[in-house]
C-alpha cells in the first residue's frame, strides 16, 4: 500500500488520549490492515508486567487499533518498549527488557520475519511408518557406514543424508520422496526380470549352536533307547531341523524366495511398503546421488546394469 504519510509517536501519554475504547480477543489472531496515512503509537508499560502495547491512529477516520501487535500476532508485545522507529515499511521496535527488537509490517502489524521463521526449522519432520521403513536402512556408498537423515527447511535442498562414518564424513541431499521413487524404480527392475535377484550359490562353514546340538543329543539318545516315544522323538527331528534350516545361510533358498516375490507382484505405480520389507536388506546412496539395493540374499542391483549388479561382499 503506497503510504502518504506515515508518523510515529513514541509517547506513552498519548494512549490516554485515543486508548479505552476499543475490544478484541487476545486468544485468537486478527487480519488487520493500516491505512495510507498513519500514526504508530507505542505504550512502554510497567517494567516487569510485560504490558507494553502497540496501538494504531487514522487521522482521516479519527479511529484508534489498540494492541495491534498482540491482536496481529496473538502474543504480547514484551516487557517496557523502549522506543519505535520506521524503515523501508517495516516498524522497528527494541524492547529493553524482554530483550528482542521486534521488526513489524508496517502494513499488517505482523512480523516482517514471521513467514521465514515458519519456514525454518533443524527438527526431523513428520516421518511415515512407510518412511521409517528406508531411513532405517541407507547406507553408504563410499564407506559402508549409516546414514543419519537430517531437515534443515533454510537450505536450498532441504533434506540431506550425514554418513556417520569418521573419514567419510558424506552428506548427500536427497529428500526421502525422492529416494521412494528410485527405490520403486529398482524394484520394477527385478519384477520385469527376477532372475536379476540371483546370487552365486556359497557354501560357507557352518557351526551348529548350543540349541542345536542338545537337540541332537537328545535325538541320538532317543533312538538308543528301547521305549522311546515315537510322536516325541518325531517333534525332536522336526523341531531340530527347524532351528538348523533357521540358523543356515541358505542364500539359494532366500534368492528363490526373492524371485517368487519378484514374479508374484505386478509393476509398481507407487512405492511399496511390504514388497520392500520382504526383499531389501540395505539402501545403498553415493555421493553422486545413485541409488542402489542390497537385496536379502546379498545382490546389490541398481536402476540400470552396472557393476553394482553382482554379489555382495561386504556388510552394509
Amino acid at each position: 500500500m503506497k503510504r502518504i504519510l506515515r508518523h510515529i509517536l513514541p509517547a506513552a501519554l498519548c494512549l490516554s488520549v485515543f486508548g479505552g475504547c476499543m475490544k478484541w480477543d487476545y486468544d485468537t489472531q486478527e487480519e488487520l490492515s493500516a491505512t495510507g496515512t498513519g500514526l504508530f503509537i507505542t505504550n512502554e508499560g510497567m517494567f516487569q508486567y510485560g504490558n507494553a502495547s502497540l496501538s494504531y491512529y487514522d487521522p482521516e477516520t479519527k479511529q484508534v487499533e489498540n494492541e495491534v501487535f498482540r491482536r496481529a500476532n496473538g502474543f504480547k508485545l514484551g516487557d517496557v518498549a523502549q522506543s519505535i522507529f520506521l524503515r523501508e515499511g517495516r516498524v522497528f521496535i527494541p524492547m529493553d527488557n524482554s530483550g528482542v527488537i521486534w521488526a513489524i509490517d508496517a502494513d499488517t502489524f505482523r512480523r516482517a520475519n514471521a513467514e521465514k521463521e515458519t519456514r525454518r526449522t533443524y527438527t526431523e519432520p513428520a516421518v511415515t511408518a512407510e518412511d521409517k521403513q528406508i531411513t532405517g536402512r541407507v547406507f553408504c556408498a563410499e564407506c559402508g557406514g549409516k546414514l543419519l537423515h537430517r531437515t534443515d527447511r533454510t537450505q536450498k535442498n532441504p533434506e540431506t543424508w550425514y554418513c556417520k562414518g569418521e573419514q567419510c564424513k558424506s552428506g548427500i541431499p536427497m529428500a526421502i520422496a525422492e529416494l521412494r521413487v528410485h527405490i520403486t524404480e529398482i524394484l520394477n527392475r527385478l519384477i520385469a526380470d527376477p532372475r536379476l535377484a540371483e546370487a552365486p550359490i556359497q557354501s560357507p562353514s557352518f557351526e551348529p549352536s548350543t540349541e542345536v546340538r542338545r537337540l541332537e543329543n537328545e535325538i541320538e539318545r532317543g533312538l538308543e533307547s528301547l521305549d522311546f516315544e515315537k510322536e516325541t522323538l518325531q517333534s525332536r527331528i522336526l523341531q531340530c531341523a527347524a532351528k538348523k534350516y533357521a540358523e543356515h545361510p541358505n542364500r539359494q533358498y532366500i534368492t528363490d524366495r526373492l524371485k517368487a516375490d519378484f514374479e508374484k507382484s505386478g509393476p509398481l505405480s507407487a512405492f511399496s511398503a511390504e514388497l520392500f520389507d520382504r526383499t531389501t536388506a540395505a539402501v545403498i546412496l553415493g555421493r553422486d546421488r545413485s541409488v542402489s539395493l542390497k537385496l536379502k540374499n546379498g545382490k546389490i542391483i541398481g536402476k540400470e546394469r552396472t557393476t553394482h549388479d553382482k554379489p555382495s561382499v561386504g556388510n552394509a
